[in-house]
């Protein structure tokens, strides 16, 4: 359960889906290493809220960092409000993705972690987490694998706002998002913006407008079409290119290993 001074309070969901073992998604999170018997220890241990949703916060900034949030179902997106009120976008969040990884240090939340729709998490609180440490050590690893494409997500997204121009910007993000959407299990072509064009605007650096008429000049040329939120991928090697171009063969994928990517062309 949440603490009550959160947004919202989330009381735990018992039913048989909910449960580690009948999870579609497992093989994304960190119960993918552990045997049959470590499995059920860590059942008991997580917990599976009641489904959070649309534009709910399950975290704000200045919280005391306790648990981490995988992302079972559904979106999210992070974001920060400065000292002067305004908002900035600094990550979604998909299926298999984990939350909170970037407050562990500090164990404060530096972000407002926000649903996009219906979604579904599970938590684990720290302190179990460091229970299964200690039963696990393999579970060491696949934090500290998380942590270090956390940590590559940031770096790629520097180069991204430093370097690419905006259509190259636009080519990224949708990239990224085809891979992400992919690895959840999802169509690789025809992608559902969950979050607006105006988050994903805020997210790049540039106006809203500005996204507007980047998404229209990739869809006049043929390269993508788009449906109001629903954007299918036509062309994947011509996106490629466009964020190839006038760089050493790089894609930023912001976290998602390239090879993903070549996969779903």
């Amino acid at each position: 359960m949440l603490r009550k001074h959160n947004i919202i309070q989330l009381e735990n969901y018992h039913s048989e889906e909910s449960t580690c073992q009948a999870c579609m998604r497992r093989h994304l999170c960190l119960a993918k290493t552990l045997s049959s018997n470590d499995l059920l220890e860590f059942d008991r241990l997580v917990a599976h809220p009641e489904p959070v949703k649309r534009r709910q916060t399950i975290c704000r900034a200045g919280d005391n960092f306790d648990r981490l949030f995988f992302v079972r179902s559904g979106t999210f997106k992070s974001y920060r409000v400065n000292e002067n009120g305004n908002l900035h976008v600094t990550g979604f969040y998909f299926p298999g993705d984990l939350m909170g990884l970037d407050d562990i240090n500090s164990r404060i939340h530096s972000d407002y972690i926000e649903s996009l729709e219906t979604s579904s998490i599970c938590e684990l609180s720290f302190s179990a987490l460091e229970e299964m440490f200690a039963i696990q050590p393999a579970l060491i690893t696949w934090l500290l694998d998380k942590v270090s494409a956390e940590i590559n997500r940031e770096k790629d997204m520097m180069y991204l706002l430093g370097k690419l121009d905006v259509n190259q910007k636009l080519a990224s993000f949708l990239l990224n998002f085809a891979a992400r959407s992919y690895r959840s299990g999802f169509s690789k072509t025809t992608l559902h913006l969950c979050m607006t064009r105006n988050d994903i605007a805020n997210y790049l650096g540039m106006a809203g407008e500005t996204i507007s008429r980047a998404l229209h000049r990739l869809h006049d040329t043929n390269v993508i079409n788009v449906r109001n939120r629903n954007i299918e991928i036509i062309d994947f090697e011509a996106l490629e290119a466009l964020v190839q171009e006038g760089e050493d063969s790089l894609i930023v994928t912001q976290g998602i290993d390239i090879n993903t990517v070549d996969k779903i062309a």
